[in-house]
Parts: structure tokens; sequence; C-alpha cells
């Protein structure tokens, strides 16, 4: 079973290896065997918010996909209006999931990778 909530400090510094930035929200999906998955948004200097998604071991893909779907949701209730994110094109499907949540593609890019835009 899977369990999604909110992240706190200390599964995002265990699943990452680091301390989480000053300004982010994310929700985490555990199991038995812990943390498997975590995304959400970090916060840049000058208020973007930019998100992320990282899953380690096997996650089921429905509960990947509604955890990003109620995280989204939660973002448009407290009024976010631009979520930046990046296309890591070595996931097979990525570009077609960001659609599917409602990413645009802005065709610029940075650092190699592609810039997309939720509103």
């Amino acid at each position: 079973m899977v369990d999604i909530a909110l992240a706190t400090p200390d599964e995002f510094k265990t699943f990452f290896g680091s301390a989480p930035p000053p300004l982010w929200l994310a929700m985490r999906c555990r199991d038995t065997t812990g943390v498997t998955g975590m995304a959400g948004v970090i916060y840049a200097d000058d208020g973007t918010a930019v998100a992320f998604m990282d899953r380690r071991g096997s996650m089921p893909a429905t509960a990947l996909h509604r955890a990003a779907l109620r995280f989204l949701g939660v973002m448009r209730q407290v009024g976010e209006p631009v979520i930046v994110t990046y296309c890591d094109e070595t996931i097979p499907r990525a570009a077609a999931w960001l659609k599917r949540l409602g990413f645009e593609e802005t065709y610029r890019v940075v650092d190699n990778k592609r810039v997309w835009l939720w509103r």
C-alpha cells in the first residue's frame, strides 16, 4: 500500500541526501520500504516556483499520477499562478505525462533541458 502525504524536512533530507532549500513544498509517496518518491516545488530566489519529481524503486504509475494531480490542486488552491519545470528526455513518455498534467512546452532550453509551464 502506498501512503501519499506532505513531505517533512527529515524525509526530504533522507530522500535527497541534503537539507531542503529555504522555501519548498512537496508530497511524498511511502510504502513499507520507506519514501519511494517525492514531488513538489522549490522556490527560486526570484520567487519562481520550480517543480521537481524523483522516484526510487517501484512506484505504481497511477499512484505517481494521483500524487501529482493532488499536489497541483493544492498549488491552484493557494493561488500559485505559474510553475516552471524541466522535461527529462531520458525518461520515456515524460513529455506526454507533463502534457497530461497540464504543463505546456515553451520550447525554451535551459541547461540542455526543455522548459515547461503550468498555469
